[in-house]
């Protein structure tokens, strides 16, 4: 059960922050980047 709460705790920081949203941006903004040769 600690697990659970611990994932649950887990998903609802990562919403709330938007760090799923801010990691694809960052990751596009890189690929961009890297593709300016």
């Amino acid at each position: 059960m600690p697990k659970t709460k611990s994932r649950i705790f887990q998903a609802l920081r990562i919403e709330v922050n938007k760090e799923l949203e801010a990691l694809e941006i960052s990751l596009r903004d890189a690929i961009e980047l890297l593709e300016k040769d």
